[in-house]
């Protein structure tokens, strides 16, 4: 209950920064909303470490600013693509390793919806095969997607392993 609400206090201060309710009634809102968002997200088969939070705040500023310019490039390469006179793309579909061996399913869905919310691709399904999960990542250039996808998902997936309070990443 304490690691809640120590989870909780910086969450409802973004809350009360973002919606400007420098109130009591902005910070019990706050407070419901971030306890709700901690007891939804949080794995609880796993100890909360509150000594961590820093170094996950960190880390989620690096994941959002290094998604914020996958979406910029990719959103200028797609214009200029569907700009192009000879409108170079050459659609197809990929397998991606969700590379996740504890089969966390929290991270991998947050891994589609990067790749999801980046222009020129997007997640159609998740499969298991051998034991192994993978997405099915429909490209608009599949070409130069089968390129860096696999390195993108790598760092990705370091990110979100360092949000997620890994210590092994």
């Amino acid at each position: 209950m304490i690691a809640t609400l120590v989870y909780a206090v910086p969450l409802a201060i973004i809350f009360m920064t973002l919606s400007d309710q420098w109130s009591l009634g902005g910070l019990v809102t706050g407070m419901v909303l971030g306890a709700g968002i901690v007891l939804l997200l949080v794995d609880r088969r796993a100890p909360m470490r509150p000594g961590q939070l820093p170094s996950q705040l960190f880390w989620l500023l690096a994941y959002v600013a290094r998604l914020a310019l996958d979406i910029l490039l990719s959103g200028i390469d797609v214009a200029r693509r569907v700009l192009s006179p000879r409108l170079n793309v050459n659609p197809g579909e990929l397998e991606v390793s969700t590379q996740d061996p504890a089969n966390n399913m929290l991270i991998s869905a947050l891994s589609a919806h990067a790749i999801t919310t980046t222009p020129g691709e997007v997640v159609e399904d998740f499969a298991e095969r051998s034991g192994q999960t993978t997405m099915l990542v429909h490209a608009l250039e599949v070409d130069a997607s089968a390129k860096s996808i696999h390195q993108a998902q790598t760092r990705r997936l370091r990110l979100l392993r360092r949000i997620h309070g890994d210590a092994d990443t």
